[in-house]
């Protein structure tokens, strides 16, 4: 009998445990859903990296869409101008809003070209605090004033317009330079995203991010007709070439966080299932399903041996 009672306790033990476990994979997935959430949703990735004259094509072309395009460069040197510290970061270059590529941080306004945006990481590193919002940092010889400080990217710095004085190139004009390589556009579906490159007339393809957080793709291998052998081949191949693409690119800062925020999300939620299923086996493994059933069964044998 009290071994019996031990192996219950111990089960029930085990069972809160798992509870407890599945719960904290709970929120740890809902809080990388979330980081997730603080990168822009659909980019569009052009077989030719843009100038800031192509871009200026597209917003002529691209009508009444809302979209940024933009671009990382990398190693550039980031000074305190009045401590004289520097480091070495990357930068993103954006043409357009950074709320649709930053939907979550503070918001660089197209067309603030003397203003950023600056990494926690780099603001420590330069002044020690990231309470530094209305400072001013040089980006190369570009003087530019910190609109906000954001926790993506970590390390570097957000800017608006051309790179001009800040690639240590003497050669490097709006007109020349083609460093926006990706296109993030409003709307959150990928429908919008290929139906903006149709209207702009531009080669490139929709850089399926959202893949690497559900099995949606799944989904998307079904044809009109289960019985349209040609069209289950067109869409796994369609599959084939997204997933080539996610793998062969370089990705860029917030890529990077994206994919490793996808992880966390996958493998919380994945620790999650185990943790609730652990918790059932310890439930049945506890006795009290066996014990409830059989004080029912006794009870409604009592009321049958009792009745007239």
């Amino acid at each position: 009998m009290k071994k019996m009672f031990l192996k219950r306790w111990g089960s029930l033990i085990l069972m809160f445990g798992f509870l407890l476990a599945a719960a904290a994979s709970a929120i740890g997935a809902q809080k990388a859903a979330n980081h997730a959430d603080a990168t822009g949703s659909v980019t569009l990735y052009p077989d030719t990296p843009l100038s800031v004259k192509d871009s200026q094509n597209l917003r002529r072309l691209g009508g009444s869409a809302a979209f940024t395009v933009w671009g990382e460069l990398q190693d550039m040197t980031v000074a305190d101008p009045d401590l004289g510290s520097k480091v070495q970061t990357n930068a993103l270059v954006l043409d357009g809003s950074s709320e649709l590529v930053l939907p979550l941080a503070p918001v660089l306004p197209a067309g603030d070209t003397n203003g950023c945006l600056l990494g926690e990481q780099t603001a420590w590193e330069l002044f020690g605090s990231t309470q530094v919002k209305g400072d001013t940092i040089l980006i190369g010889n570009q003087t530019r004033i910190i609109r906000g400080v954001v926790s993506l990217p970590q390390s570097g710095v957000v800017i608006e317009g051309s790179v001009n004085g800040i690639t240590g190139s003497g050669t490097d004009t709006a007109e020349e330079s083609r460093y926006y390589n990706r296109i993030t556009v409003e709307g959150g579906k990928v429908e919008d995203a290929e139906l903006f490159l149709m209207q702009v007339g531009l080669e490139g393809k929709v850089l399926r991010m959202d893949y690497l957080r559900s099995l949606r793709w799944l989904t998307e291998l079904i044809p009109g007709k289960w019985s349209d052998f040609s069209g289950w081949k067109e869409n796994f191949k369609q599959k084939k070439q997204d997933f080539g693409l996610l793998s062969k690119i370089d990705k860029n800062c917030v890529e990077l966080y994206y994919e490793s925020q996808c992880r966390l999300y996958i493998w919380d939620t994945v620790l999650e299932a185990v943790c609730v299923m652990g918790a059932l086996v310890c439930f049945l493994r506890s006795g009290i399903v066996s014990s409830v059933y059989s004080a029912l069964n006794a009870g409604l044998k009592n009321n049958s041996s009792v009745s007239p």
